[in-house]
């Protein structure tokens, strides 16, 4: 090769890697846009708190939900929850998110911090979405989760005997959603007032037994929580000072008092899921 040649050889090779090396340059820099951008609409990734309540229709999902949703909502948090359930009476896989932060919240997210599993099924279709250093809570006393083995080294995985805890708190198997509620409380320091008072709100109609009962499971979650794993999970949820009056309503109610305050005075419908709340 002659020495031209060679100088021509360099003079491409360079021109190449500085090409790619622009290239690289503006794609950091559209990166770093995309990702302020991201941060402006939606805030910071580590301020969010999410939680999923995972388990069978017909064990108590949408109570355990709502109850935690509203507890941080009276806390003066911005919370938006999500439900979701197959068309069954009873069976299937059902999910409440729950996503929590001081600052606004604009949509649910597919990543979880705290995992709550009431069977193995849960657990398996959903240990991925945890992020590094959240938390799965499942219940040990599940047959297929006695004897589990978490395959995630980089997230803590709680076993909770949430049937055991439900029976010693007075109640039956069906309660231990509230056992789930009251670990999941514990867990991120979430002061136990608000769920008393939510509890009671919840099951009011269903007589002072079953709010005492209910409230004894949650309590039994939150102080097993509060013992066993205290320094099992970084993530606090702080009530805010000076909160504002709020509400926290679903879709089919928002639509019910927007149609009110229209001046709506007949609605007829067939009723049928997910419609009949606005009925």
């Amino acid at each position: 090769m002659s020495q031209k040649s060679l100088r021509l050889e360099i003079l491409e090779n360079v021109s190449k890697l500085a090409t790619a090396g622009l290239g690289l340059v503006a794609a950091l820099a559209w990166n770093d846009a995309i990702q302020t951008l991201f941060k402006m609409i939606f805030g910071e990734q580590s301020a969010v708190w999410a939680k999923f309540v995972y388990g069978e229709a017909g064990y108590g999902i949408l109570s355990a939900g709502e109850i935690f949703a509203y507890a941080c909502a009276h806390g003066g948090l911005e919370t938006f929850a999500y439900l979701e359930y197959p068309s069954l009476i009873r069976g299937g896989h059902n999910t409440y998110q729950v996503l929590v932060r001081e600052d606004n919240v604009q949509s649910h997210s597919s990543q979880v911090d705290l995992l709550v599993a009431l069977n193995k099924e849960t657990i398996d279709r959903h240990l991925t979405e945890v992020v590094k250093d959240g938390a799965l809570v499942y219940d040990s006393n599940e047959k297929d989760l006695r004897d589990y083995v978490c395959s995630r080294a980089d997230a803590g995985c709680l076993g909770v005997p949430l049937e055991d805890l439900t029976k010693q708190a007075g109640g039956e198997k069906v309660m231990r959603n509230m056992v789930a509620v009251g670990v999941s409380f514990g867990l991120v320091k979430y002061p136990y007032d608000f769920i008393v008072e939510l509890i009671d709100q919840v099951f009011s109609k269903k007589g002072a037994k079953m709010v005492q009962l209910n409230q004894a499971a949650a309590k039994a979650g939150y102080d097993y929580a509060q013992t066993n794993f205290a320094e099992k999970f970084d993530y606090q949820l702080k009530v805010k000072l000076n909160k504002d009056q709020r509400m926290l309503i679903n879709g089919n109610e928002a639509i019910a008092l927007g149609a009110i305050k229209a001046g709506l005075k007949f609605y007829a419908a067939y009723p049928m899921t997910p419609a009949t709340s606005i009925l």
